[in-house]
């Protein structure tokens, strides 16, 4: 999630500056969370977070619920 000199994160590009600031730091927090735990560490992506988190914010509006594929993985299937 942290731009380098020869690449450009997602929350850099210029059509996400408008976005809140503290979203992203969420996601960020909710990461070092997940690889703070050993077993988990680098299997659930920035990408994954944001999943959950949109199937959970979708399920409390009072929508469907679904099944989110998980981990780096999942686009290889």
């Amino acid at each position: 999630m942290a731009s380098t000199p020869n690449n450009t994160a997602k929350k850099d590009h210029p059509v996400n500056l408008s976005l809140a600031g503290d979203g992203f730091d969420t996601v960020i927090r909710a990461k070092a969370v997940v690889d703070a735990v050993p077993r988990c560490r680098n299997l659930v992506s920035c990408a994954d977070i944001l999943a959950m988190a949109t199937r959970d914010a979708i399920a409390l509006a009072g929508g469907p619920s679904y099944a989110v594929e998980l981990g780096r993985l999942d686009g290889l299937t």
